[in-house]
């Protein structure tokens, strides 16, 4: 890093007078010599302190809007990548219906229990069309000072009720035999039907079957079962998974009962995984702080990561045979803030070819917001692609005389998107990109006879992916066909995606002329496994497990593969495929890649063995058109973007289409959402759920912990929901959960100034651990918090609400207080939750005898009185188990809400009077405050903890 580039470029932030940061400066630079671009980003807010429009530094009006009702909820977003949005809410904040700029309607119906059984959605239909090119001021507004005109028209008032895509079945008592009380046992979704036979008596599913629909239209499942019954296919594809007594998982055997054993440490962390009586992996090697530093494959192959003891990054990584040469040795060097600045490959020798010197190394620059400008390293030096095709394959070893250098660099608009790439090798190419002047939608600058209007649908999905290439979008936003090959005279090749409830994709179908044939080829992604047919009769299945494959055909096996043949993959930092290894250690493909995840050269021992390598870059598996499937959203590597808006939205900032911040050298999406904040969120919820004693239990099947906890918060407040009995309640809840974020404080206590010029960084105590080199350092922990609840990997902050500044004095953890507001959460706040009180006494009330005299609303003014100690202990409500005070995100407020509304009804009926009137809406936040805070002692806890600028906090000592 050039100290002196970075040299006077800040991070300014702007707050207006009620402390919301109105204005977000940065200062952007290439060269030294050049004066700082200051780059600024603008938010504004109601008179209520509510988020109403945001905009970046590139465009002349905002990025997105929102309107909200008067209780809070939002009703609409409108946003120049994504179009615009409304959604009706139930009282719960439970979705009702929902309109987009599509055309496209979405109802939601749910039980008395709150849970959804049907979903109905009308798709786009000429209406819509119409409408969204038509836009007009919408109906749907509620603050003055908020107004809409819709990027896509105002949606219609009513529409018919569109086909019943999804229907979900839960068990009732009869089904107590089976677990199955209160569960999902039956799910006909957008794929098939889903059954669910069997649960442990921790709540995890036993067993699925899934049956997939008959036809590749989408359903309308109607309402008499054996009519659903008859749309899927009659056999059933079973996966199963056995737990031991803590919930952790030790077998599941997959459809074609394939079965995996799972052997774990007495910590819960994983220590060995085989396949029938083959060992995949073992020993299976951690460090104090969960990473693993080594693990043996099922080949003999040892995998080493050795990690800086100062800041945890990753220095090397390596796999080797015993006493053999390594296979591989990675080498990582690092700027101070952690980006990537050089990775040695020290198994390739350096190479002389043409005057060139090619040495094993990848180089990478960034400008100051830290976007890569600049990559350099090796390549093909015939045959390379900078489209959705592969390089050519080369056979192994590689020929040194094919490796060349390439440089490549990077130029973005002040958006964030690429307007040129420039590739300098020996096959030189520059990519120019034309951006919408009104919204980050970009398309390549040789398809000039395609316009924006064209190129996009009102959504912002991609239209095209290159010339021929058409794309079509369901309902809600997946792609759903691609048409590889276009024909006027004759039918067109296609490839047809279809996805679950949960917008998974698990079945890809394609579709080829040949001869006068049609040639259809078929994958269906099943839990741990993959079944792979084709027209020749060729049936593979690919059996999974993390980085290890097997290939079992049933018909059909290529002569130059032996059956159940084992494939060991060995990735990068960013979880790339870079090498497959044989059952014996032997080397069956290799591959490296452009930063952007384009191949830039790979090798086989053969044809037929490469053409069964499905996943490359980021674990990802490729397609066919060269796109990649992330889960939530497809990655075009040669466009350097996503094809379609952000599915969460702008919680990673407020371009929809940028990939990983322009930094794919350290940042690594998972699903297609978030490229950073994400990852944090399963590795600390991972953390939680599996070391956590009184969690042991919860996480079901594959599910990883922020799912988990995603389960459980919606499972929380549903359940909430269902025990509101009264009109007094409702109005607590809605109180509690409808006040702004800008208007609640977040508190963190500490026992020094531990800020700097930059701003201040709250650590997780695993980032403080791994900072000391000491495992064993507590810090303010209290005996019982780790093991008991493994939530170290957070940071915490006492919740509070009203006055000029929290109300909260002092603190055993210190006298420096910080404080700031909850909306500073910002992107974190979808991957936080709240902890309604303290989890060592969660059924107890922090509130003393001397404190409650003094609360107004502790005794009426009918003279009826609290008892004190049933107050305290919580005498006549169920008690609550830990996870019944977990709420996630979205969720935080109203579960707060709901939890103090449903203990209100246990007082009497003249005190719930005083508290709604105490907490109305007329009333000092500081009421609401006072309430809150006798029943409980909320806590948000931020995954990997929290960094906030200068002007984002106030620091005082008490």
């Amino acid at each position: 890093m050039s100290h002196a580039l970075h040299a006077q470029t800040p991070m300014l932030n702007v707050v207006d007078s009620r402390g919301l940061p109105v204005r977000l400066i940065a200062c952007h630079r290439l060269n030294t010599a050049d004066a700082p671009d200051l780059r600024v980003t603008r938010q504004e807010y109601n008179t209520t302190g509510r988020l109403i429009a945001s905009q970046d530094p590139r465009l002349p009006a905002p990025n997105q809007r929102s309107v909200f009702s008067l209780s809070g909820q939002m009703l609409l977003t409108d946003s120049v990548d994504a179009g615009w949005r409304v959604t009706m809410r139930g009282e719960a904040g439970q979705a009702i219906e929902g309109w987009d700029g599509r055309g496209t309607q979405r109802q939601i119906e749910y039980d008395d229990m709150l849970r959804p059984i049907l979903i109905s959605e009308a798709p786009a239909n000429p209406v819509g069309a119409r409408l969204a090119r038509e836009p007009v001021t919408a109906t749907v507004q509620s603050q003055p000072d908020a107004p809409f005109r819709g990027q896509g028209g105002a949606p219609p008032r009513s529409l018919q009720q569109g086909p019943a895509v999804e229907r979900s079945t839960y068990g009732g008592p009869e089904s107590a035999e089976h677990n199955q009380c209160n569960q999902l046992v039956r799910h006909d979704d957008t794929a098939g039907t889903v059954h669910h036979p069997d649960y442990s008596v921790l709540g995890s599913p036993l067993s699925d079957v899934r049956h997939f629909l008959r036809e590749l239209d989408l359903p309308d499942w109607p309402l008499p079962i054996a009519e659903r019954d008859a749309l899927v296919e009659s056999a059933g594809l079973e996966s199963k998974w056995v737990f031991n007594a803590l919930g952790e998982m030790i077998e599941q055997t997959d459809a074609m009962g394939n079965t995996r054993h799972f052997k774990h440490t007495v910590a819960g962390q994983l220590k060995s995984v085989s396949l029938g009586g083959q060992v995949l992996l073992s020993d299976i090697n951690y460090n104090a702080f969960e990473q693993v530093e080594q693990q043996t494959a099922g080949n003999g192959v040892i995998s080493r990561s050795l990690y800086d003891p100062q800041t945890g990054r990753l220095s090397e990584l390596s796999a080797a045979l015993p006493d053999a040469p390594p296979v591989q040795h990675s080498k990582y060097s690092y700027d101070p803030v952690g980006n990537i600045e050089q990775i040695e490959d020290t198994v390739q020798p350096v190479r002389f070819f043409a005057n060139q010197r090619i040495d094993p190394v990848s180089r990478y620059r960034y400008d100051t917001l830290y976007q890569l400008i600049e990559a350099t390293g090796r390549e093909v030096k015939t045959g390379a692609s900078h489209g959705p095709a592969l390089p050519d394959l080369h056979i192994l070893p590689p020929d040194p005389n094919q490796i060349a250098n390439y440089m490549q660099s990077y130029e973005y608009d002040t958006g964030g998107n690429l307007l040129k790439m420039h590739h300098v090798g020996d096959q030189p190419f520059t990519r120019l990109m034309r951006v919408a002047p009104d919204s980050n939608r970009s398309l390549p600058a040789d398809e000039v006879d395609v316009a924006f209007e064209d190129g996009f649908d009102a959504n912002g999905n991609l239209l095209q992916l290159v010339r021929g290439q058409d794309l079509s979008w369901d309902a809600r936003n997946q792609l759903r066909q691609i048409t590889t090959v276009q024909r006027d005279d004759a039918p067109s090749d296609h490839e047809i995606y279809i996805y679950d409830g949960q917008g998974q994709r698990c079945r890809k179908i394609s579709s080829a002329q040949a001869s006068g044939r049609t040639l259809i080829n078929e994958v269906r992604y099943l839990p741990g496994l993959e079944i792979r047919s084709n027209a020749d009769g060729e049936i593979l299945n690919v059996i999974s497990m993390d980085n290890v494959r097997m290939l079992h055909w049933q018909t059909g096996k290529p002569v130059e593969i032996a059956n159940d043949q084992l494939r060991y993959g060995i990735s990068d930092h960013l979880g790339s495929s870079t090498l497959e290894l044989d059952n014996q250690g032997g080397l069956i493909s290799q591959e490296s890649y452009y930063p952007f995840g384009g191949t830039s050269w790979w090798a086989a021992r053969n044809a037929v063995e490469a053409k069964y390598k499905t996943v490359r870059y980021s674990g990802k598996e490729r397609d066919a058109s060269g796109l990649y499937y992330y889960g939530l959203r497809y990655y075009a590597p040669w466009l350097q973007r996503w094809i379609n808006p952000d599915p969460a939205e702008d919680v990673d900032g407020l371009n929809l289409y940028r990939f990983v911040h322009n930094q794919p050298t350290v940042l690594k999406d998972g699903i297609g959402a978030s490229p950073s904040h994400f990852s944090d969120a399963v590795s600390a919820y991972d953390r939680m759920f599996k070391q956590g004693l009184v969690w042991q239990g919860l996480m079901r099947g594959s599910e990883n912990g922020f799912e988990t906890m995603e389960r459980l918060s919606r499972a929380n407040l549903y359940q909430l929901e269902s025990e509101l009995d009264s009109e007094k309640q409702r109005k607590v809840a809605d109180r509690i959960a409808g006040i702004s974020p800008e208007d609640y404080w977040i508190t963190h206590f500490g026992k020094q100034d531990f800020s700097n010029e930059e701003g201040v960084h709250f650590k997780s105590l695993v980032m403080l651990q791994e900072e000391r080199g000491d495992a064993g350092y507590e810090g303010n922990s209290e005996g019982g918090n780790i093991p008991n609840y493994g939530n170290h990997d957070f940071a915490f902050f006492a919740l509070e609400t009203g006055g000029s500044e929290p109300v909260k004095s002092k603190s055993r953890f210190g006298d420096y207080r910080y404080h700031s507001t909850l909306s500073a959460l910002g992107t974190q706040r979808p991957y936080s939750h709240i902890e309604v009180t303290d989890l060592l006494r969660h059924n107890t009330r922090e509130l003393s005898e001397a404190r409650s005299r003094s609360l107004h609303w502790f005794s009426t003014s009918k003279g009826d009185s609290i008892d004190f100690s049933s107050f305290k202990h919580r005498v006549g409500l169920r008690e609550d188990k830990e996870a019944d005070l977990l709420f996630l995100g979205a969720d935080m407020l109203q579960g707060l809400g709901h939890k103090i509304a449903v203990d209100l009804g246990s007082l009497p009926e003249s005190t719930q009077d005083v508290v709604v009137e105490w907490t109305a809406g007329d009333r000092p936040l500081g009421n609401v405050n006072e309430v809150i805070n006798s029943f409980y002692r909320p806590q948000i806890a931020v995954p990997k903890g929290l960094k906030l600028n200068r002007c984002q906090f106030t620091l005082k000592k008490l």
